[in-house]
């Protein structure tokens, strides 16, 4: 969750802001960061199925990609039209 916490700590933001155990951040519908990630349950070019704590969190789009995954975070690529949580 490195990527987020340091992004939000530079804005004076805490724990607080998210109490939840996972959180995703969509990037101009072009890329999306999944925090909290503890695996990968489905994957293809249109939807990508990440398992976290508490449920999971399906990204849809075209041309999917995972660019980085590992250390509880996973990078998309794409174009992205949707994420659900579940």
């Amino acid at each position: 969750m490195a990527l987020i916490e340091n992004a939000l700590s530079g804005l004076g933001f805490g724990e607080e802001i998210t109490p939840c155990p996972f959180r995703y951040t969509v990037i101009g519908g072009k890329a999306a960061i999944i925090e909290g990630v503890t695996g990968i349950t489905a994957f293809s070019e249109d939807a990508m199925v990440f398992s976290v704590k508490g449920g999971c969190v399906t990204v849809s789009g075209e041309d999917l990609a995972v660019v980085r995954y590992g250390g509880g975070e996973a990078l998309v690529k794409g174009d992205i039209t949707g994420v659900t949580t579940g």
